[in-house]
């Protein structure tokens, strides 16, 4: 408060003992915690479920149900329709596919994706007094080719998606999507890396011929068993790398 004046300006006097002070802690602020999300469990995801149990065939007929998620391509060139690529069912709307499928082939247009079949001339499909659903036949409204396919070579980045006009239908035996790993460790229980040299199943109509001049399509689905090689090996035929060999 003024309590004096010196020279016409004002004095303040101040108490001779100072106020107690109430101190106020204010805890620090902190930033919210962070909840990691692990990703979705694979034991509640139904996939990759196959109708029988594994065993070795040597690149023969696969048995009724053994791939469920297996797709077959239809296309039509001038009117002339075929059967031309496969593809793996990843969904109940999209089915995963090679890019090169869809080239700037002449004329070729997509009519549909096939999914449930088994011998492309024979509907349904039975084997030991048990049938198959009729296989289905989805129009395909959409073509999704890696951004990047053909470099930095013509076989790279060879994939693609389709989107189905309509989801398909499943069936606990004879059409499911199959797995794709988003972590190979956690759900495979191995590197990829330790992917080498283990056995890998290829299945499809693709042409049965040795000569590529030559085009044998089978009317069954196929499967065989094959090694998988290094990356290295790979890029080497594709042209990649310099490593002799």
């Amino acid at each position: 408060a003024i309590c004096s004046f010196l020279n016409s300006e004002p004095l303040v006097c101040c108490p001779s003992q100072s106020l107690p002070v109430t101190a106020v802690n204010t805890p620090p602020t902190r930033p919210p915690p962070v909840v990691q999300t692990p990703p979705p469990s694979r034991a509640n995801v139904q996939c990759g479920s196959r109708g029988i149990a594994d065993k070795i065939i040597d690149g023969e007929d696969a048995p009724l149900g053994a791939w469920p998620w297996m797709v077959v391509l239809r296309g039509s060139i001038n009117g002339r329709r075929s059967w031309f690529c496969g593809g793996v069912l990843v969904s109940e709307r999209y089915v995963l596919t090679a890019a090169h499928c869809f080239k700037e082939r002449l004329g070729l247009v997509l009519e549909i994706a096939r999914i449930g079949e088994h011998t492309l001339s024979i509907n349904p499909d039975c084997s030991k007094g048990r049938c198959a659903p009729p296989p289905q036949d989805i129009p395909v409204e959409r073509i999704i080719r890696h951004p990047q396919y053909g470099s930095p070579c013509t076989e790279c980045n060879d994939i693609a998606l389709l989107r189905l006009s309509r989801p398909a239908v499943l069936h606990p035996r004879f059409v499911a999507p199959v797995c794709l790993p988003t972590n190979p460790v956690q759900d495979m229980g191995f590197s990829e890396q330790e992917f080498q040299g283990k056995a890998a199943w290829a299945a499809g109509w693709g042409s049965t011929a040795r000569d590529f001049s030559v085009s044998r399509r089978p009317d069954v689905l196929q499967q065989v068993q094959l090694p998988i090689q290094e990356l290295n090996y790979c890029d080497r035929l594709r042209g990649l790398s310099q490593t002799p060999g």
